[in-house]
């Protein structure tokens, strides 16, 4: 037979406690009626029954967030797990709310588990609906009989709702809020439980905690920024003050915009809930991007054009890190990101550098060094996973297993006939490095290396040097034989050989090759 409305069965059985060490059970039934199983009579009796009536209206525990990083706040991904991983609910851990911990005193019910129940007139909790702007409230002691003595605010970004009510010694609270758990309480609703937000969320030993409300001076803040700051504390109410992100953010955007004539006027509004808690303001040149970790920084032209190509702060740059800087070499400007930076000049437009490209490109020199400024963004889904990146003067190409090196002139003219990366020689392993014998170079290669000297001298006196000659490749292993000599009177766009008739005109011994390098036999290369 169904039990009646507001009727429990509490049964006593002759233990201490129950299974488990329970100092008590109970079941509802409807929300209304239920049953109670306690163990003999003993100090935590009246308590733990008041709390089991509590399961038998339908309430359940209340809990506090415990963070192993100490984040006071955390969201919830789709799943209903934690983002922050380092997060978790501890049951029973709140000791200012009835439905927490066994004890001897009897606190209040933290406010969601009150309105859930629905007890009291219904004028308890002040409801601020969706917070805005920059407000200051006053409450008034939790366990008194005033009206509106807490609020409740929904975050408007996360859409979270959030319960900020005053601890004082009085009422029923009279025997727990002292210490540090006298003050502002922050708590959110748990189903028809609670999980309190407290100024520190480390783990503590047993289940009382007397550090669980929030001091004047200090402020919390939810995970998608609003801040609730508790201004001032008496002993019988307390000021807070909330305010939104985009009102802390909207701040700082326009000062920067204020100082950034070129954006021109704004053309929206703040908005939030940008990755990491960021937020945006468009204006008719440009926009203002600003997040916890960079600030509010402007972007707007070319540069601007190539962040949204790239995906906006979702991308691998992130956020803007800085302003837009120019001067550069040829009148180029660049702008700083989290992931890398943005380079633009008139004659190349504007390109992303990023991880080992940039390292490798700043070794170079940046746009002043050989390579110039880049011409084409990182492009991914070479041989073995590799990527490269296009400069005016060259490139650079990047691969896991040999990193990021640049390639530029007749290095990279002689690697490209290879077939780059795909040929014998595969990826470079490091710069090209000169210095050696008659003022050569060289660089290596995952399969081999490329030396480069410049041609000799001619010999007839007063003759000019002749230009540089097209280096040559070494390879490892047993490669092809030593080039075929090349026919009477062949030539390149590098160097040509002196006809008969000219080479007639001067001495008839020590033919010279003009403009050309010949491989020398190294042990056995097989050059």
């Amino acid at each position: 037979m169904d039990p009646s409305s507001y009727t429990a069965l509490v049964v006593f059985v002759s233990t201490p406690t129950l299974s488990d060490g329970a100092y008590g059970a109970g079941w509802s039934y409807n929300g209304t009626s239920g049953r109670v199983l306690m163990p003999l009579p003993a100090t935590l009796t009246k308590s733990v029954l008041t709390h089991e009536f509590g399961h038998v209206l339908g309430l359940m525990h209340a809990n506090r967030l415990a963070c192993a990083n100490g984040a006071v706040d955390t969201a919830s991904n789709a799943d209903g797990t934690f983002a922050n991983s380092s997060c978790s609910i501890q049951e029973y851990k709140d000791n200012l709310d009835l439905m927490g911990v066994s004890q001897v005193s009897q606190p209040v019910v933290s406010s969601p588990i009150y309105e859930f129940g629905g007890f009291g007139a219904g004028t308890e909790v002040r409801n601020l609906g969706t917070a805005t702007g920059k407000k200051s409230y006053e409450l008034r002691a939790w366990g008194s009989a005033d009206a509106n003595r807490a609020v409740k605010f929904k975050d408007p970004v996360s859409g979270e709702v959030y319960y900020v009510e005053l601890r004082l010694p009085v009422g029923n609270d009279a025997a727990t809020a002292l210490g540090g758990n006298r003050g502002v309480k922050v708590v959110q609703g748990f189903g028809a439980g609670s999980i309190a937000l407290q100024p520190s969320t480390t783990t503590f030993n047993g289940f009382y905690s007397y550090n669980q409300t929030w001091q004047a001076g200090q402020v919390f803040k939810t995970h998608a920024g609003t801040r609730v700051s508790v201004d001032w504390i008496s002993s019988a109410a307390a000021g807070i003050t909330i305010e939104t992100l985009d009102s802390l953010a909207g701040k700082a955007i326009d000062a920067v915009a204020a100082q950034t004539p070129a954006l021109g006027t704004a053309t929206s509004a703040v908005v939030c809930g940008l990755r990491n808690g960021g937020c945006y303001r468009n204006f008719q040149s440009g926009s203002v991007h600003w997040s916890p970790g960079t600030g509010a920084v402007a972007t707007t032209g070319p540069i601007r054009a190539s962040w949204a190509s790239l995906g906006y702060e979702k991308g691998k740059l992130g956020y803007p890190a800085g302003p837009q800087a120019c001067g550069l070499v040829g009148g180029g400007c660049y702008q700083k990101f989290q992931g890398g930076s943005i380079h633009w000049s008139s004659a190349t437009g504007a390109f992303a550098t990023w991880g080992g490209m940039s390292t490798a490109w700043a070794s170079t020199g940046y746009e002043k060094g050989k390579l110039g400024y880049p011409t084409g963004n990182e492009t991914c889904g070479l041989v073995g996973g590799g990527c490269y990146q296009s400069f005016k003067g060259g490139s650079i190409h990047w691969s896991p297993g040999t990193g990021a090196f640049p390639t530029w002139g007749s290095m990279r003219a002689t690697w490209a006939s290879t077939g780059y990366e795909k040929g014998k020689l595969g990826y470079p392993t490091g710069k090209e490095t000169c210095g050696l014998v008659g003022g050569g170079c060289y660089q290596s290669f995952k399969g081999g290396s490329i030396h480069w000297s410049p041609a000799p001298a001619l010999s007839r006196r007063g003759a000019a040097c002749a230009p540089p000659g097209p280096p040559w490749a070494m390879r490892r292993a047993n490669s092809a034989t030593r080039p075929a000599r090349k026919p009477a009177g062949w030539s390149t766009a590098a160097a040509r050989r002196p006809s008969r008739a000219a080479a007639s005109t001067g001495p008839r011994h020590g033919r010279l090759r003009h403009g050309r390098t010949n491989p020398v036999r190294l042990g056995n290369t097989g050059l």
